[in-house]
Order: structure tokens, then C-alpha cells, then sequence
């Protein structure tokens, strides 16, 4: 299912039934609106009614700046030795995962790489058939206390 809002493609999240008609969930691209909030509507049908309720949440998206203020108000310090602790855990990770390591954070997951194999693609531009190279790219698994914290 696809709507617009002000002239911005949405697309419908989820669709279920309750016993007051159905829930539509749609989400607003992030291009579309700004700052670091994403709207999600969702659109319930009133079969008793006979018409749709809208109702707005919004949906926030942390970035690498409000990480570096958490650690900070965390150690205390100043705000470069925070950076600096975010970009060294952040290096690790990232080398270790060039040289083919899996690093396991206990709490949060396993990052590792695996291989994804050649294939051929298109170019949506002009349609022809292209060859898409093998190449390793990375991977999260998410650790059992991580999944219990999002339910």
C-alpha cells in the first residue's frame, strides 16, 4: 500500500486487524522531513464509524554525536576524550574486521564479515546486464540480552 503526504511517497508499514476495524502503519522517509525525527502514522478504520482516526508517533534515530555526548556525561572529562573513545572503539571494530576477525561484545552481538557471492545485476539507468564481484561485507548478530532489552 502507498500513500503521499505532502507530495512524499510513504509506504505502509504493517496492516493487522483488531476488533475495531484495521491499523494502517505508515512511515514518512527521512529525507522527507527534518531533523533526526521519522513520523509513523497510523490510520485506524472505525467500522462502527464508518471513518479513519489518524494518530502521529514519532520514531528517533540516535547518531555518532549523541553517543559522544552520552559517553561524555557518562566519564565526565571533556568532550574530545569522549570523541576520542567512540572513534578508537569504532577503529577496532572496523580493523579487526578487515583483517577477517569476529569481534563479540558481550551484551550487544557478534560483528563478523562473510562473503557474498558474484552475481549479475542490472543498471537501472539503461537496463543493460552487468556483473556484480564477490565480496565480503560485514554482519551483526544481535546477543540474547540485546533482543530482551528492544522486546
Amino acid at each position: 500500500m502507498r500513500a503521499t503526504y505532502r507530495h512524499t511517497a510513504i509506504r505502509a508499514l504493517s496492516c493487522r486487524e483488531t476488533p475495531h476495524g484495521a491499523v494502517h502503519a505508515f512511515a514518512i522517509p527521512h529525507g522527507a522531513l527534518r531533523g533526526k525525527r521519522r513520523s509513523v502514522y497510523f490510520l485506524q478504520y472505525h467500522a462502527s464509524r464508518g471513518h479513519y482516526q489518524r494518530t502521529c508517533n514519532y520514531v528517533y534515530s540516535m547518531n555518532k554525536a549523541e553517543i559522544i555526548e552520552k559517553v561524555h556525561g557518562v566519564l565526565g572529562g571533556t568532550k574530545a576524550d569522549a570523541e576520542r573513545a567512540v572513534e578508537t572503539m569504532i577503529d577496532s571494530i572496523s580493523g579487526a574486521l578487515k583483517s577477517g576477525e569476529e569481534v563479540s561484545i558481550a551484551g550487544l552481538g557478534i560483528f563478523s564479515t562473510k562473503m557474498r557471492p558474484a552475481r549479475t545485476g542490472r543498471n537501472p539507468r539503461t537496463g543493460e546486464t552487468i556483473q556484480i564481484p564477490a565480496m565480503r561485507v560485514p554482519k551483526f548478530r544481535a546477543a540474547k540480552g540485546l533482543k530482551d532489552a528492544v522486546k
